[in-house]
């Protein structure tokens, strides 16, 4: 990692809801975090 965001770029991710319970209930599922760049970084690759 040679750069993350400032909290001028900070987001929130998730999803709108968790969708559990009887009846259906909801409640925001999601973290909030400011980007990041990686390089060189091999994801999913064997060698």
């Amino acid at each position: 990692m040679d750069a993350v965001g400032d909290a001028s770029s900070w987001s929130l991710w998730g999803t709108p809801n968790c969708g559990k319970g009887e009846p259906p209930q909801t409640g925001h599922v999601g973290h909030g975090v400011s980007g990041a760049r990686f390089r060189n970084v091999r994801v999913g690759v064997m060698s």
